[in-house]
């Protein structure tokens, strides 16, 4: 196969036009936020495309913190958890008026945090389902060939391997995956 073009004219690379060849991850920059519907009008709420590093810091900081006020049932922990419920389904409700979203109940508060919930756990699903695809691809190309006859005593198995190569420790990454996803299969 020959190398595909790398470069396009600005000399930044170019997408690469091999339809066949599978892509591991689809990302798209075009930011489509979701719609929900309150009272038959529809409003937009964050996608979590558009979150900054630190944005989804924020919102896994303060999902683990509804986690552990929903085991606490003091009277504290339940008023600091309706706070923090209604202000992080507020951040991600941004395209509801202040109007409507005073008529909202403290259930529909979490409808709009639980949604969310859900969108970002379907991306993080998408990046394990990719790491997933690349460690079975990262096992077919480390995996010992059986029809390979073995390289004479001194010879280097491969001729851009190294001695500090062989020390290196075998894609930690990849036990990590299989231990969260399971073991493939075959």
């Amino acid at each position: 196969m020959p190398a595909p073009d790398t470069q396009a004219a600005d000399n930044q690379p170019a997408a690469i036009d091999e339809p066949d060849r599978p892509a591991l991850l689809d990302l798209d920059t075009l930011v489509v936020r979701p719609l929900i519907n309150i009272d038959e009008a529809k409003f937009e709420i964050l996608h979590p495309n558009e979150l900054s590093v630190i944005a989804q810091a924020r919102f896994g900081r303060d999902g683990r913190r509804i986690d552990e006020l929903e085991k606490d049932d003091s009277a504290k922990a339940e008023e600091e958890l309706e706070q923090l419920i209604n202000r992080t389904a507020r951040k991600i409700a941004v395209g509801v008026p202040d109007t409507v979203w005073a008529k909202l109940s403290g259930s529909h508060h979490w409808a709009i945090v639980d949604l969310f919930t859900g969108l970002s756990l379907r991306q993080k699903m998408a990046v394990a389902g990719a790491m997933y695809k690349a460690s079975g691809d990262m096992e077919t190309l480390f995996r010992p060939q059986a029809d390979a006859s073995p390289a004479p005593t001194g010879a280097k198995s491969s001729p851009n391997f190294n001695a500090s190569m062989e020390a290196a420790p075998r894609a930690g990454w990849i036990k990590s995956l299989r231990a969260l996803l399971g073991p493939t299969s075959g």
